[in-house]
């Protein structure tokens, strides 16, 4: 399945571009577009943005001086995004692209919140099913002769061969695990969705949806488990690539990094199980504390995550998400542990082509650690997009305060789309948000967030040590 753009009016007419995963296309004047219209004075810098997941296509104006038409009709100035759908034609300027999305299904375009939480007056304990003498916190097992590689994996209660995923050598990780469907069934409640997972209460939300601690029945060993919503895994071979790749990532042992224990798989049923870290994350510790951090907490905290940036950058993986709520702390001032969570989640999401479209107004947890390279391409971020999200986060918990303004107004006096407010306006320098930052880590941290990747800290280690010495 994939999207097809293809300009039907225009200077460019004939001219095609194609999606056959996540990926956002921006069109407008400005040099890094992916379709630079030049010369059109009717066309702003950066026009309209469209981010597809097939079979999904999702159209965003960014607040252009002569708007975007869809179908002959302009888009209101109230509501400047839509979905888009096969054969539909968008108009700007002198130039107009026609919609084909070729092989689609029936997939129904669904919210983006969580699906309903199990939470809930109904805590009715999970019924355990004897489990074929597995007795270590996490074990596969596999088929020798099954699937492509020689391996496959089996169900983890009842031993039957998985139908539909052939997982290689990946089958015989200690991470991944299987679940039949009769399994499942028998296992799962609503108060208790998770095979194996006696759900306790909720720890918080996150991009996903919300995180649970649950106790893990064959070893009683408490954990953090965060389930996938079901919209997001329709597409079986996109589930096969974000396991994959979890699996890879999972494989990280960091004191800063929360240790992914276990990937589960059942049905339509996934879920991660992680490390339980008995805390609060940088976003809570810095409101208990009045709104920002004490500057040489903030430091220590920052400088410990950019350890784990560092380690999890020479092994060739990005985190793509830094932010406060990804940074989970224990201990107390002076003295806080600093942990790294959620560890390649979204970035998988996004390579595997399960991530949802991104709605306007979301300028909340990750758009405004966002760095501008990832606004232009949401799935290709490197080592220097995980260096921007550090400082970012850095900045807002010396100040309590984003990077960038996004109450903004444009020209008509209204709000500015926030994708619009990190590709062309400049970061308000710390020091106006919080006078009393020293003055050498306000340099440090100013490096970091530089436009150009290639303009920031080479290493995170790099970066670490500056800081430190900045703090001295």
């Amino acid at each position: 399945m994939r999207v097809v753009l293809e300009v039907v009016e225009g200077k460019h007419k004939g001219k095609k571009f194609a999606f056959d995963r996540h990926s956002t296309f921006m069109v407008g004047r400005a040099p890094k577009v992916h379709f630079q219209i030049p010369g059109d004075v009717y066309f702003s810098r950066h026009h309209f943005m469209i981010e597809v997941n097939p079979p999904r296509v999702f159209l965003r104006d960014l607040g252009s001086s002569n708007g975007t038409v869809v179908n002959g009709k302009k888009l209101a100035r109230d509501n400047l995004q839509t979905v888009l759908k096969d054969g539909d034609v968008i108009h700007g300027g002198r130039t107009s692209l026609r919609v084909s999305v070729e092989g689609q299904q029936d997939v129904p375009e669904h919210a983006l919140s969580a699906s309903d939480s199990p939470g809930g007056a109904d805590t009715a304990p999970t019924r355990a099913i004897k489990m074929n003498g597995v007795k270590s916190d996490t074990k596969v097992l596999f088929a020798e002769g099954a699937g492509s590689r020689g391996k496959a994996l089996r169900c983890i209660y009842c031993g039957k061969l998985a139908e539909d995923t052939q997982l290689g050598d990946l089958a015989a990780s200690r991470i991944l695990v299987h679940v039949c469907k009769s399994c499942r069934d028998k296992t799962r409640t609503k108060a208790q969705p998770i095979p194996n997972y006696e759900i306790l209460d909720e720890l918080g939300r996150g991009t996903l949806g919300p995180v649970f601690r649950a106790r893990r029945i064959t070893t009683n060993r408490l954990v953090a488990v965060k389930p996938i919503p079901p919209h997001y895994i329709a597409n079986r071979k996109a589930v096969k690539v974000f396991l994959r790749e979890m699996c890879l990532g999972a494989r990280l042992s960091h004191p800063n990094i929360v240790s992914v224990l276990e990937l589960g798989e059942a049905g339509t049923d996934l879920w991660i199980a992680m490390e339980l870290v008995k805390g609060l994350n940088a976003a809570e510790l810095a409101e208990r504390a009045g709104g920002k951090l004490a500057t040489s907490d903030a430091v220590d905290i920052g400088a410990q995550i950019l350890g784990a940036l560092d380690y999890a950058h020479s092994h060739s993986l990005v985190h793509r998400d830094v932010k406060p709520t990804n940074i989970l702390v224990t201990g107390k001032r002076g003295a806080y542990k600093a942990k790294l969570s959620d560890f390649g989640l979204m970035k998988n999401f996004d390579e595997a082509g399960l991530s949802g479209i991104t709605r306007q107004g979301e300028v909340r947890g990750t758009v405004p650690f966002m760095p501008p390279e990832q606004v232009l391409d949401c799935r290709m971020v490197k080592p220097a997009g995980d260096i921007y999200g550090a400082g970012a986060t850095l900045y807002w918990l010396l100040t309590g305060r984003y990077v960038y303004d996004f109450d903004a107004r444009d020209k008509r006096g209204e709000t500015k789309d926030p994708f619009l407010v990190i590709l062309e306006s400049d970061p308000i320098p710390i020091r106006k948000r919080s006078p009393e930052v020293p003055k050498s880590l306000a340099r440090a941290i100013d490096i970091a967030l530089r436009r150009e990747p290639e303009d920031r800290y080479e290493t995170a280690a790099q970066m670490a040590e500056s800081l430190r010495a900045a703090a001295c």
